[in-house]
Parts: C-alpha cells; structure tokens; sequence
C-alpha cells in the first residue's frame, strides 16, 4: 500500500516516526429486510507504522511486535506497557524466530538465557532473569554496550540470516546458536583440540562464527574465527567453509564434522563442458600473525592437549568450583579471554538442584517449562541433531489481541485517535 500524503502527531521527547502508530477504519453498513434504517458496523485494523524508506524497515517492525504482544484486552488504542516480564519476551522472542525462520526447531533455555543477558548487560551465567523485567527502551531504543545497534536490531539480523543461509543446518540442530562466552569456554575446556562448534556473532549483525579450540605453546585457547555474514555465504556455503577448515575436525561435543556435515558439501567441479578448467574459492584461517593455522588431520581423532589456563577471579561461581591458574598467555589476546581450567568435580553447577554441564560424557538438553532458567543435559544418543530443540513454547502471543474500539467512540472521535492517510 503506498501512500501520498500523511499528516504526522507531534511526538513526546525522542520518539521516532518509526513509533507512531496509525491505523484503517473499515465502515459498513447492512440493511436487513423489515429494518427502516440501515445497521452501521465499524473496525479498526491492527497498528500500522508508517515509513518512508526500508531501512525504517526493522525499527517500525518493533514497534508492531510490541504493540500486538503485549497489549492489553479492552486498552485504550494503541497504549502499550512501558515494560513486560521476561518469561513474556521469551515466548515473544521463540514465536517469531520460528515464524520467520519457519523452523519447527525453537529456541531452548540456554539460548534464551544468553538472549536475557545481553538485553540486561548481565554476563553472569548464574542470574535468574525469569521474574525481571525488560523495557522497550533495552529492546529497541538504547544500543547494546560497545555496539552500534540495538538489541532487536542484532536479534533480526540473526533471524534474517538463518532464514535466507542456515534455515537446514538449525532444523537439523547443528548450530548451538545463541551462547555466553562464559558458557562457551565452560563447555569447549575439557573437549579435544580441533572440536568446534557454530555460534551466532554478537558483536556483528546477522554473522555466524565457528569457534574451535586449539592448541598454543603454553597450553590451549578458544578461538572465534571471523563471522561470516550473508555476503559470505551467498559466495561460499557454510558446509563447504567448514570442509575448507581442516584443523577444525570435530563437532562438539565429538561428532566428525564429515559425518555431521556431509549432505551439505557440494561438489567441486573441476572440468567445465566449455572446455575451460573450473576454480573454486577456499576457506582459509589465519593465525594471530598472519601465517596459516597447522592441519591437525584429516577428520581424524581429535588431538589431546593440556588445560587450558585461565583467570576467574572476577566470577564468583567459577572462582568457587574451578582451579585457578596464573599463567597468561603470551603475545596478542585471543577473541575470547576468559579461559578456566577444567573443574575439580566433572560439573558446574548453576545452584545446588540444577546441574548445567557433564564435561565428561556426550550430552543433549533437556527441558522443562521455565524457559527463564537453565537446565541439565543428558547422554546424547547417536543421531545428528546435536542441539534439539524444545518443545513448543506456548501460544503465539500474537493471538490475542482486542482489536474492536470502544462501544460509545463515535467516528470523528475515531479519526482524531487514529489519523488516516488522505
């Protein structure tokens, strides 16, 4: 629908065009035989946000979320809370994943959890974020910490990618998705150098990384490769970047990466009926000074190295329940510092009834219907879908919505509240 001329409210303080909302007034009138007048019925559509311009495009799209998710039965058109718990913003968040995405696989409690702490910049993996509340203004106002965008802004860059590049590697429970990089060096510690596994960037928008664990000359490091974004993966598939990898040799928690990612691999041709000698473009990683990384096999055993050193003096939980170690590395930082020795018991606990990881034995998750805590894992059983999903959380909260106006509003009243394009 395209319209050519809008007269616009005055806005409150820095409310955006992309925050005004606006509506259509369906009017109709039914005569019915025996009746001398005429029945007049009258509707109003969901909120509309008007833009003139696609890069208004995601922030208007906000907008209508928050507004048909949480509203209120019997509001006075369009007022929306100012904030709303975060077990609400969970179910928000997982519908329109999988609506968009289309996926039957949604979001579990781990994703859910690192999505709580960079809305309420709280990196700690311990925090119960089921019973706070989150505003409009984390969701899409304020930018992230150290970031350029917004929480909603980087969350559907995710959701624009995984649709357009991802959409079978997810369904098939392939990629981990959403973690903490607390959450990441805890998991990957123990594991053999060459396991890697898939995460979403949250430093960039609409990027996936691979970060793998490798051996250095005083120990071990995780490494985050450079995310690849959507201009990446429209040149060269996912699949066949992770074949190019060659050190990287096995999908957490220890699934060779050919079994798992075999179907995704396409073939090289190397012939052309032209009579031209095809080429190919090849994944290749770096190390920190520039010379290529050392192969650790093709697609054989992982390699066993010693344990990683770390620091977690600044983490109360880790510095419970793990060893310290004072060496450091040497040279330049990795993408990801916090580094922890494996535990002194084979788990981490989140509290005393909850255990998180058993480092020593393959394991999936396993869920129960607080989307806002953390929970266990078990033994993984040997099919390829490393990180099933939940099950379905709830309803859609976009169904139930109170889209009728007040019984007494008259018509004019309606085209003052709700201005319409001429």
């Amino acid at each position: 629908m395209s319209i050519k001329k809008i007269k616009r409210a005055d806005r409150k303080g820095s409310e955006s065009v992309t925050e005004e909302k606006f509506a259509l007034l369906f009017s109709s009138e039914i005569s019915i035989m025996g009746c001398d007048s005429p029945y007049s019925v009258q509707v109003i559509s969901l909120p509309i946000v008007v833009i003139v311009h696609g890069s208004q495009d995601n922030n208007a799209l906000a907008t209508i979320i928050w507004d048909c998710a949480f509203s209120e039965p019997d509001r006075v058109p369009f007022v929306v809370p100012e904030r709303v718990p975060w077990k609400q913003m969970c179910v928000t968040l997982n519908s329109k994943f999988m609506s968009e995405v289309q996926t039957q696989r949604g979001l579990d409690s781990y994703n859910l959890h690192f999505l709580a702490q960079k809305i309420f910049n709280k990196p700690d993996i311990n925090v119960d974020f089921s019973c706070q509340l989150v505003s409009w203004a984390q969701f899409n106002k304020e930018v992230l910490p150290g970031r350029a965008f917004t929480f909603w802004q980087w969350f559907d860059g995710v959701m624009e990618l995984t649709k357009k590049h991802l959409k079978s590697y997810w369904t098939d429970g392939l990629i981990f998705g959403f973690i903490g990089k607390q959450h990441l060096h805890l998991i990957l510690q123990d594991r053999p150098s060459g396991t890697f596994l898939l995460r979403f960037s949250d430093s960039e928008i609409g990027g996936i990384t691979i970060a793998y664990i490798t051996p250095t000359e005083t120990g071990r490091k995780i490494q985050n490769i450079q995310p690849f974004t959507k201009k990446d993966l429209e040149i060269r598939c996912l699949g066949d970047r992770i074949r190019d990898i060659e050190f990287i040799t096995h999908v957490y928690p220890e699934f060779p990466k050919d079994d798992v990612f075999k179907k995704y691999y396409t073939d090289e041709q190397t012939n052309r009926s032209n009579g031209y000698i095809g080429v190919s473009i090849q994944t290749k990683v770096a190390r920190d000074d520039g010379s290529p990384l050392p192969l650790l096999g093709n697609g054989g055993p992982p390699v066993s190295a010693s344990p990683l050193p770390c620091d977690l003096s600044q983490d109360p939980l880790l510095r419970q329940q793990a060893s310290f170690s004072a060496s450091s590395f040497s040279g330049s930082s990795p993408p990801c510092t916090l580094e922890p020795t494996p535990v002194a018991d084979d788990r981490v606990r989140m509290d005393d009834s909850v255990s998180m990881f058993y480092s020593n034995s393959p394991f999936q998750h396993t869920y129960n219907s607080d989307p806002g805590m953390m929970l266990s894992f078990e033994t993984l059983p040997p099919v390829m879908g490393l990180f099933p999903g939940p099950d379905t959380l709830g309803s859609s909260p976009m169904a139930n919505q109170n889209q009728s106006p007040s019984d007494n509003m008259e018509l004019e009243n309606f085209l003052d509240v709700f201005p319409l394009a001429q």
